[in-house]
């Protein structure tokens, strides 16, 4: 990498730069602190700036009297293997290029960077099947990860995390009490937002329906919560019965109601019997409807279907069969998909279609993981996490054909319990891991 000479401040020695690019001997003073702000970070990708024809140095460890091994060309792909070190004025890190090869380069001098971050999933990275473990030496954004969630409009996930100080063993925490970032697919910024239903769920409201435990979104998996439908206009929050103060063990049965969400029109539409309510999904536009999982006390799974009018509370052995949980709504609310998961609720199951309107069901090609599905946005296309050869990998069918899957992406690594999703648009997995931290696959396109 070319650097013009230039004096600067704090000067501490005088050293001698080989580049092998322009073949050529450049001298320049460093400093004895590391002044240009360190702008790579822990397992995310990066490139080799193209701003001469020379490339960057590549060393056995950090610092200019290492011994230099190989030169970077310029737009060399890499990914960063540690934290930036400063050595010799120049920040330093260690990175592994797409074509494995390993090694120490500096970042930049004066206010000139030689290294930029790289967007995600390029061709190069795509081609070398890479992935990213993004975790608390990341960042604590992704150290303390509660739920994130993909913003196709932004090229951005929304994160909410667990504040930096707090226990991370805490397993709930009242949502307006998380952080929250926009965490950008592109160039890897990282910026502050707002919990998306700050607006709605005041202490106000919940005082006023007396709701005193966890509150969530549009989806959620807490217990006894309240939830926003997605065309923010209508709530579904649940009460325990008898109240929490008269349980000496524990409450096992819950009442549910919807209302406006100033908190008006309140109705109640039925009871949860020896259960904990989770994992909700709406259909709010076309029939009105919320399907959600219920855990019953012998830790079996159902599906509950509510109506908003209150004219409908289906259990799930009225509608739908034991062992059924992660319900996911298609888009134009014409189709469900549900998990199957058999006689084992820790093992892979069967992803199931159903069309409420005919109370049809249809199997999809292969064994599913316990996890939602994601449909795409027009509803044609269905993604859900597949168990295939003792793998779990992102699957893909379209409605036209449901006899036929594609996977996307092999050995996905995800465990019971994660949350994940998908950005079609820029073939890319996220794998949240709660507490623990991100990780983000390469997908086929």
């Amino acid at each position: 990498m070319h650097i013009a000479s230039k004096p600067l401040f704090a000067v501490i020695s005088l050293s001698i730069i080989l580049l092998h690019g322009q073949g050529s001997l450049t001298a320049f003073q460093t400093q004895s602190a590391c002044r240009l702000p360190a702008r790579l970070t822990l397992n995310m990708p990066g490139q080799v700036r193209a701003i001469s024809t020379a490339g960057n140095n590549l060393r056995v460890s950090a610092g200019l009297s290492a011994e230099i091994t190989a030169e970077l060309a310029n737009e060399t792909e890499f990914i960063v293997q540690s934290a930036p070190t400063c050595v010799d004025g120049l920040n330093w890190y260690e990175i592994e290029t797409m074509d494995g090869v390993s090694g120490w380069t500096a970042e930049g001098v004066d206010d000139t960077y030689w290294l930029a971050p790289s967007a995600f999933c390029t061709d190069k990275q795509r081609e070398a099947n890479t992935h990213y473990s993004l975790d608390a030496a990341s960042g604590t954004v992704f150290g303390g990860l509660v739920d994130m969630h993909y913003v196709s409009s932004r090229k951005s996930l929304l994160i909410s995390s667990l504040p930096p100080s707090h226990d991370k063993g805490v397993t709930n925490m009242h949502p307006a009490r998380l952080v929250y970032h926009w965490f950008n697919l592109d160039t890897q910024s990282v910026t502050s937002a707002g919990y998306p239903y700050a607006d709605i769920v005041t202490p106000a409201l919940t005082d006023q329906l007396g709701i005193t435990d966890y509150v969530f979104g549009d989806k959620s998996s807490a217990f006894y919560s309240l939830h926003v439908s997605p065309q923010r206009d209508r709530i579904l929050y649940f009460m325990h019965n008898p109240p929490i103060q008269d349980c000496a063990h524990g409450c096992y049965t819950a009442r549910a109601w919807v209302a406006n969400t100033d908190g008006s029109d309140a109705t109640q539409v039925g009871d949860l019997i020896l259960g904990d309510a989770g994992y909700v999904d709406w259909d709010w536009g076309s029939n009105g409807r919320i399907y959600l999982t219920m855990i019953y006390s012998d830790s079996s799974y159902g599906v509950v279907e509510i109506c908003d009018d209150g004219n409908c509370f289906n259990l799930s052995q009225e509608t739908f069969p034991f062992q059924y949980a992660y319900p996911r709504v298609s888009p134009n609310g014409q189709y469900l998909t549900v998990v199957d998961q058999g006689n084992d609720i820790f093992l892979s199951g069967k992803q199931r279609l159903y069309q409420p309107d005919t109370r049809s069901w249809f199997d999809l090609p292969l064994d599913a993981w316990i996890a939602p599905a994601v449909w795409a946005d027009d509803g044609q296309t269905i993604y859900y996490l597949a168990f295939v050869d003792d793998e779990i990998v992102l699957a893909t069918t379209a409605l036209a054909d449901l006899s036929h899957a594609d996977i996307l992406t092999n050995d996905l690594g995800t465990s019971f319990g994660a949350n994940w999703d998908i950005a079609p648009d820029l073939g890319m997995v996220f794998i949240g891991l709660p507490y623990y931290g991100l990780n983000i696959r390469c997908a086929q396109t």
